[in-house]
């Protein structure tokens, strides 16, 4: 089994957006959205894996946004243990070019099997194009949108504005006001199922520049083409295009600058102004996603760059080994059995909520099913104890092996526990995460959730963590790898 990463762009017209969509945990729209495509695309390679393919994208763009190179991760097994990275490009590329769907794959690698295409992502890079009608070209003309056509080839693909009226250097002003670290929650579309989402993100830049139509014509001589640039590591849901619509009603005096600047400094839930529009998906691009070179790197590559190393390993039938590595070789000595737990000796009926939908503590509340329902629980994640499972049916449960030893890597995990909360929350569901005791494997994967996804400090994803459950103790292995994982 290896890991791909592969990078593709598309066209989301023709898309109902690039995640797949549920209903009563039922798929629907399969041949609808991008990743149920591209499943479907790897399913049926030429050489055709062994297991079935789950794409896991970078970022989930909504219908109509395009993207002009993004990526995805996927594990595939083949019968010879070989690459086959131009074999998928060609393959993918033959399929869904036969099927005319708007999808191109750009280029394929192996990548080491903990690397996440969501989670590894350094920075991502919007656009926003738009064109604002030339001043004089229809004067004292009521409805110009319907006397003046748009070039053809930019429908849908550009927003077209028929108010002349538009001071850049004012957008470009306002802009600055974005940059570096703030709560945009006057800038995020609500998500029912998480209310109080952590709404801090940080904003490396935002520039309006000259833009230029995809053909000149005639019809393009009639507007200035403008484009918004944005980049970041995270956004929150719909972020771009609101702010994009904000800067927008700023360049056309509907709103004004210390209006935004108030947005800023004051945070509140649903204060978005009327006067702006959230502008519509067509209009904005994806136009790439960037990660380290370490975190691509091979696990071989990595290796031969290490030092002599040893650590202390535990394995799920207690079996401890000493794993020594020297001059790019391992070598393994069997040392003795233990247990990998924290011992548990009092019950621990806390159900702590972290964030709305997202819930820790021990494995005692989950013999107790209703307790676990009266806080609307819909998943267990059991974090290296596995707990008998409700006859009901009422939950669903999903075990991760985890040992609370210093020595254990912890972060070799995350990656499953965060796809697995993302996609409970993502159903409007809440999760319940928990390990033995509750105090350190289970708060060290939501720590670590709170790093990657909502952009914490370690410090700060402990103390909110500490305040609504302060029994939590990382052991000291966990805290280490996780201020190294920051």
């Amino acid at each position: 089994m290896k890991r791909y990463l592969i990078y593709f762009s598309y066209l989301g017209t023709q898309f109902r957006g690039l995640q797949k969509q549920y209903k009563k945990g039922v798929p629907i729209y399969e041949t609808e959205t991008i990743q149920s495509i591209l499943e479907l695309g790897l399913k049926n390679l030429k050489k055709r894996p062994l297991n079935d393919p789950v794409i896991y994208p970078a970022s989930r763009t909504d219908q109509g946004v395009h993207a002009l190179c993004t990526a995805a991760h996927v594990d595939l097994e083949f019968n010879e243990d070989v690459l086959y990275s131009y074999h998928i490009i060609r393959n993918l590329n033959t399929f869904l070019t036969k099927r005319k769907y708007d999808i191109r794959i750009l280029n394929a690698r192996v990548v080491p099997k903990h690397f996440s295409a969501r989670y590894s992502v350094v920075k991502k890079r919007y656009t926003y194009r738009f064109a604002v009608l030339k001043p004089d070209v229809l004067p004292d003309i009521p409805n110009k949108k319907h006397l003046l056509p748009i070039p053809i080839i930019e429908k849908n693909r550009c927003l077209f504005m028929f108010n002349p009226a538009f001071n850049h250097d004012l957008v470009k002003e306002t802009a600055k006001l974005f940059i570096g670290l703030k709560d945009f929650r006057s800038f995020m579309s609500r998500i029912s199922s998480r209310p109080d989402v952590i709404t801090e993100r940080f904003i490396e830049s935002l520039e309006l520049k000259q833009g230029q139509p995809l053909l000149q014509s005639n019809e393009s001589d009639y507007y200035n083409f403008w484009e918004i640039s944005c980049s970041g590591k995270s956004f929150l849901y719909k972020q771009v295009r609101r702010i994009v619509g904000v800067l927008l009603a700023v360049g056309q005096g509907r709103v004004s600058s210390d209006e935004v600047q108030q947005m800023l400094n004051n945070p509140v839930d649903n204060p978005w102004i009327e006067r702006a529009v959230v502008v519509p998906g067509y209009g904005l691009y994806l136009t790439s996603v960037e990660y380290s070179e370490e975190d691509l790197l091979s696990d071989v590559k990595k290796r031969k760059n290490l030092s002599h190393t040893t650590t202390t390993l535990m394995y799920e039938d207690g079996r401890v080994y000493l794993q020594e590595f020297k001059d790019g070789n391992e070598f393994k000595t069997q040392l003795s059995s233990g247990h990998g737990y924290i011992v548990d000796t009092k019950p621990d009926l806390q159900v702590a909520q972290i964030i709305p939908g997202l819930f820790l503590g021990s494995q005692d509340p989950v013999m107790d099913e209703e307790l676990l329902l009266m806080h609307g629980i819909t998943h267990v994640l059991s974090i290296g104890i596995e707990v008998a499972h409700s006859p009901t049916n009422r939950l669903s449960y999903n075990f991760v092996q985890a040992f609370d030893l210093p020595e254990f890597d912890i972060t070799s995990i995350f990656e499953r526990c965060f796809e697995f909360i993302d996609s409970v929350l993502e159903a409007e569901g809440s999760v319940y995460v928990h390990c033995n005791a509750g105090v350190s494997r289970s708060p060290a994967v939501i720590i670590a959730y709170l790093i990657k996804q909502h952009s914490l400090t370690y410090e700060k994803a402990l103390a909110k963590i500490k305040e609504i459950r302060p029994s939590i103790s990382l052991n000291p292995g966990f805290v280490n790898q996780l201020k190294t994982y920051e």
